[in-house]
C-alpha cells in the first residue's frame, strides 16, 4: 500500500502508560513497516520466543500508540517483536516490531475500537478495467473532473460505489495530474478490519482479478467510522496474499470491462459477493494461481482440482444430498454384510452417494462445451485422467503413475481446468452461458494456445 511519508520519527508508548515514551522511528518504505524503538518498553514482561532469524525473546503489544514529527497519529495494532539489540552493559537496547496493521491519523485505545463503517480501497488494474479517462477542461485550463460518473449499488446491508477522482499536484512550471479510481463501500454495522476484507476487500480483488486476467492488489486503504475526522489509512504487513508487479492490462487483454457489465453492475456484484460467501474456500484456491504464478505445476494443478471439486459442490449441493433411496440400498448392503465387517464397510460407503471426482470433473467440462473442445478430444476421457493425476499426486502409488499425466502435461491440464472454473464462475455471477464462453474465448491467452495444446489423442 501507498503512503506519502515513508519515515515517520516520534516518541512511542502503551495506551494505559502515556508517561512513559520511548523514541523510535517507524519505516514504511518496504511496505511491511518496522518500528524500531531505543529501549524496553516499561512494565511489558516478555511473552513467547518469536520465531525469527535472530532468536530473540520478543514481546506481543496488541496496541501501541504513536506521535511522531510533523505526522499523523499513529496507531500500531498486534505488533510483535522481532529482533533486538543490546549493548553489553545493558545501558541501552534497539528493539524492532512489526505491526499487523499501521492506522495513520488517529489513536485507538483499545482493540473493540478497531471497527469500522466505510472503507475505501485502490486497487491495481481498477483504472484501466473501468475505462480511459476523459477528462473535461474548463475556463483557465482547470480540469475539473474524469468522464466516469459514481455507480452506487446496494449489497445486502451495504452500498459500493464506484468512482474515479482526478488528482493535482502544483509545481513551479508542471503540473501533475493523477486519475484515481476506487471502491467505497458504506456499511450499516461496523466492521472490524479482517471481516472487511473477509466479505468486501478480497472478494472485489479477485473479482478484478478475474476481469482483468492479472492479479490485482490493494493500493491503498482508508477507513472511517462514524466520527467527522476519523478517516485512516491502513497499512497492512503483507504475506501470502503479495501479488507480483505486473505492468497495468489494456482492454484487449482482460476478460471483459466494467462497460460490459455496467447495465447489470448491481445483479453480477451481488451474485459475485454471494458466491463468495458459499464457496469462497474455492474461490482462494481458483485465485491462488493468479497470485503465485511460480507456483510449481504440481501444486498449482492440485489447487485448480480442488478448486473445481469445491466450486462443484457448493453450485450444485443437491447431487452431494444423501436421498431416501441412497439410504436404502446403503441398509441393504449393511444387512448382508458379515458383522465383523460392518464397521469398515461403513466408513468406505459413507460417501458413496455424492458424485466422484471424475463425475464433478466430468459436468463442468460439459458445461464449458466448444470452448474446451480445441484443447480436449475426449472429455470424458479428460475428466478420468484429470482424477487418476489427482490421485496419484496425493497418494503416489505407483499402480496409478502410468494412468496419470506426465510433468511436461500437467501445466496444459491446468490450463483447460482453469478454463473450465472461468466459465462456471462467469456463468453463475450473470447467469448467460453464452457470455461466459464469448469472454474467455476471446482472450489474447486463449487464441495462443489454440493449436498448441492438444490433450487426449490417441488414448
Amino acid at each position: 500500500m501507498s503512503t506519502e511519508t515513508l519515515l515517520h520519527h516520534g516518541e512511542w508508548y502503551l495506551p494505559h502508560d502515556p508517561s512513559n515514551r520511548l523514541a523510535g522511528v517507524l519505516d514504511c518504505t518496504s511496505n511491511d513497516p518496522l518500528l524500531t524503538m531505543h529501549g524496553e518498553l516499561p512494565g511489558h514482561r516478555p511473552g513467547s520466543l518469536i520465531n525469527d532469524v535472530s532468536g530473540a525473546w520478543g514481546y506481543h503489544v496488541p496496541i501501541l500508540l504513536g506521535r511522531v514529527v510533523a505526522g499523523p497519529l499513529i496507531t500500531l495494532e498486534d505488533c510483535y517483536a522481532v529482533s533486538s539489540v543490546g549493548e553489553m552493559t545493558g545501558s541501552l537496547a534497539l528493539f524492532r516490531y512489526r505491526p499487523l496493521r499501521t492506522y495513520l491519523g488517529a489513536h485507538f485505545h483499545k482493540t473493540d475500537e478497531l471497527a469500522f463503517r466505510v472503507a475505501t480501497t485502490e486497487l491495481r488494474n481498477l483504472r484501466p478495467w473501468l475505462g480511459p479517462p476523459e477528462c473535461l477542461v474548463r475556463s483557465g485550463n482547470r480540469i475539473e473532473k474524469s468522464r466516469l460518473e459514481p455507480v452506487t449499488v446496494t449489497v445486502g446491508d451495504a452500498t459500493i460505489t464506484t468512482h474515479v477522482q482526478l488528482l493535482e499536484s502544483w509545481r513551479p512550471y508542471e503540473t501533475t495530474f493523477r486519475d484515481v479510481a476506487a471502491f467505497e463501500i458504506t456499511s450499516a454495522t461496523p466492521l472490524p478490519v479482517a471481516r472487511w476484507h473477509e466479505v468486501y476487500l478480497q472478494p472485489l480483488r479477485n473479482l478484478l482479478t478475474l476481469a482483468t486476467g492479472s492479479p490485482s492488489q490493494h493500493i491503498r486503504l482508508n477507513l472511517a467510522g462514524d466520527g467527522a475526522n476519523s478517516v485512516v489509512q491502513v497499512i497492512e504487513a503483507q504475506g501470502f496474499g503479495r501479488a507480483p508487479t505486473t505492468r497495468y492490462r489494456h482492454a484487449g487483454e482482460m476478460l471483459f470491462a466494467f462497460a460490459d457489465l455496467r447495465d447489470c453492475w448491481g445483479e453480477v456484484l451481488r451474485r459475485w459477493l454471494g458466491l463468495n460467501e458459499r464457496a469462497s474456500d474455492a474461490l482462494h484456491l481458483l485465485f491462488s494461481v493468479d497470485y503465485a504464478p511460480r507456483m510449481f505445476v504440481e501444486h498449482r494443478f492440485g489447487n485448480l482440482v480442488q478448486a473445481l471439486e469445491v466450486l462443484h459442490r457448493r453450485l450444485r449441493p443437491e447431487g452431494s444430498r444423501q436421498t431416501e433411496s441412497d439410504r436404502q440400498r446403503l441398509a441393504t448392503i449393511i444387512t448382508a454384510c458379515p458383522p465383523e465387517h460392518v464397521r469398515w464397510l461403513q466408513e468406505k460407503l459413507a460417501f458413496s452417494h455424492e458424485p466422484s471426482l471424475r463425475d464433478r470433473v466430468f459436468e463442468l467440462v460439459d458445461q464449458a462445451g466448444s470452448v474446451i473442445a480445441p484443447f480436449v478430444a475426449d472429455p470424458r476421457q479428460f475428466a478420468k485422467k484429470v482424477a487418476d493425476t489427482r490421485n496419484y499426486l496425493t497418494h503416489r502409488n505407483p499402480n496409478v503413475r502410468k494412468k496419470s499425466a506426465s510433468m511436461t502435461e500437467l501445466w496444459e491440464y491446468g490450463f483447460v481446468l482453469q478454463i473450465v472454473l472461468r466459465v462456471a464462475v462467469l456463468h453463475h455471477i450473470r447467469e448467460d452461458i453464452e457470455w461466459a464462453k464469448r469472454v474467455v474465448t476471446g482472450t489474447q491467452e486463449y487464441q495462443f494456445q489454440v493449436g498448441r495444446i492438444r490433450l487426449g489423442q490417441g488414448t
